[in-house]
């Protein structure tokens, strides 16, 4: 349910509620409201059918049109069909549907334009494209850490303590995804922040690490062999 298709978009004065269908083959039972700047109801039109025809232009098949007066009156039509200007271009209804994981990244570029232009929101997408580099990035100081953790002076243990480290190493970073993604998700944290967060984290730690135990790795005996 979560990644279902979403049905309801805003632009401008204009909300479409879209049961099924898209741009290129027609939208199937639509709902558009008209707001007036109070956000009251104006107009609703419900029609079987909905084209593009070009530009903010719409074609509506078995329409119903119902227009609202601040009174409370309201004034029906019924046109087997008609032309709206609803203040949309059909680019702007591209809406992809599935998971951001599973796009590339033009396609999440291009769906973070078109979501910002209806309404929908973003944040989901932005934290998958930054996350594209930063979880890669996340790499490179965790397995630092996870090194300068196995050769520390007066370690103590050997195979299994350093997959015990390296292990612990992977969860903290996995949890500090999970719950940057939550933070992003509740709008308490910026995607890019919370992408590149765990990487940060980890770039401090393997930093910290190197300046504790860097007086062990300058020394050398027998031609450079370092002393650990």
């Amino acid at each position: 349910f979560y990644f279902a298709p979403k049905q309801w978009f805003r632009r401008g004065d204009h909300v479409f509620h879209l049961r099924g269908g898209d741009v290129e083959q027609g939208f199937e039972h639509p709902t558009v409201l008209t707001m007036r700047p109070d956000f009251t109801m104006s107009r609703r039109l419900d029609a079987a059918r909905m084209e593009s025809a070009g530009g903010t232009q719409w074609r509506l098949f078995g329409v119903t049109e119902r227009t609202f007066s601040r009174e409370g009156g309201v004034t029906v039509r019924t046109p087997v069909e008609a032309v709206y200007d609803l203040g949309t271009e059909a680019r702007a209804l591209r809406i992809q549907v599935g998971r951001p994981e599973q796009m590339r990244y033009p396609q999440l570029r291009r769906q973070i334009a078109a979501r910002s232009e209806v309404g929908l929101k973003t944040r989901d997408f932005e934290l998958t494209m930054h996350n594209r580099f930063a979880y890669p990035a996340a790499g490179l100081p965790a397995a630092l850490l996870a090194v300068l953790m196995a050769i520390r002076p007066g370690r103590k243990g050997h195979l299994t303590a350093a997959l015990v480290e390296g292990l612990g190493i992977a969860m903290a970073m996995w949890g500090l995804m999970v719950v940057c993604r939550t933070l992003v998700l509740a709008e308490r944290m910026p995607p890019a922040l919370a992408a590149w967060l765990p990487a940060i984290l980890l770039s401090l730690g393997a930093l910290i690490a190197w300046a504790r135990y860097q007086g062990v790795f300058a020394q050398f005996v027998d031609g450079g062999v370092v002393v650990v």
